[in-house]
């Protein structure tokens, strides 16, 4: 599709006027473990091993083992396109802004370029993110291995409130595995490191009830602090993670690096491209990449969905 100009007077318009837009992203996806320069399928190593004691000082029995296995990870590929013939704007009021002359390169002036260049480099990752929810959720639904959860009856609404919210997040909390629980707290229940390793990955609904719940009772530092970004929101000392695609009624809880993300060239993700084409006084942008998403190990996620 090309450009399409609202009917307005001819005159000046502020840059603001025309750039103020605001894209709500999930930053979930930027902690997945990432496999660069998968061109089709990659086979990615999944490592494991166990110990087996003995009591004999003085006898060598190679008992322990070690194992490596392999998931297959696979990229698709995805491509937008877009056309903009200088007549559009030729013919309206950001005419003024155009350079003089039919045979100049120039189909829009350098405000809209540049905020068409951002904004279309925004919804590519947006995409991206839904792409990731979509094919992970498949992958999930479809595994028999992930540690699945439904709720009682009136689950999905006792999520979104405010007042029984937590209370649903201590399921999902009790719900994880051992090795789940030891890989991120040590045996005495404290917090082993402070890093994102294991989080609750939320739809927007029950990060929103959450956000109400835990803060209520903070100090009003502390929820300075965490509403301008420099602490992250945590329950149970796990931090919780926003994902806008996900379904109201579900709950995530995972270690975010065990998600994986393959690229043919992450440089690629929002990368956009164009070319003026001169016989047709119009300008070609397009954008692609080639990714792929996935999980290693099933035992180490936990999903819970509410019911009616």
């Amino acid at each position: 599709m090309a450009v399409t100009i609202a009917t307005l007077d001819y005159g000046n318009r502020t840059p603001s006027e025309f750039i103020a837009q605001t894209i709500l992203q999930a930053g979930v996806h930027g902690k997945y473990s990432v496999y660069d320069g998968v061109k089709d399928k990659q086979q990615i190593p999944i490592f494991a091993a166990a110990l087996t004691w003995g009591t004999d000082l003085c006898t060598f029995d190679p008992q322990s083992v070690a194992s490596i296995d392999e998931k297959e990870f696979i990229t698709k590929n995805y491509k937008w396109a877009f056309k903009n013939c200088k007549t559009a704007l030729q013919r309206s009021y950001r005419s003024l802004m155009l350079k003089q002359g039919q045979n100049n390169a120039e189909t829009m002036d350098s405000d809209f370029k540049d905020w068409v260049f951002d904004y279309f480099s925004k919804l590519a990752s947006q995409h991206i993110g839904k792409l990731a929810h979509d094919e992970l959720a498949t992958q999930i639904t479809a595994d028999a291995n992930v540690n699945k959860v439904t709720g009682a009856a009136g689950s999905t609404a006792a999520l979104i409130s405010a007042s029984t919210v937590l209370a649903q997040l201590q399921l999902v909390f009790k719900a994880m595995t051992r090795e789940m629980y030891l890989s991120n707290f040590n045996v005495d229940g404290v917090m082993r490191d402070q890093n994102e390793a294991l989080a609750f990955v939320l739809p927007y609904e029950v990060y929103q009830a959450a956000h109400i719940a835990l803060t209520n009772n903070m100090t009003f530092n502390e929820r300075a602090q965490i509403e301008a970004g420099a602490l992250p929101l945590k329950y149970m000392g796990i931090p919780i993670m926003l994902d806008i695609n996900q379904d109201a009624n579900r709950v995530i809880l995972a270690p975010l690096s065990n998600f994986v993300t393959v690229v043919d060239d992450i440089a690629d993700v929002k990368a956009i491209q164009t070319k003026y084409m001169e016989e047709l006084s119009s300008d070609y942008l397009w954008g692609q990449f080639t990714i792929g998403f996935g999980y290693k190990k099933s035992e180490l996620i936990v999903e819970y969905k509410g019911a009616a």
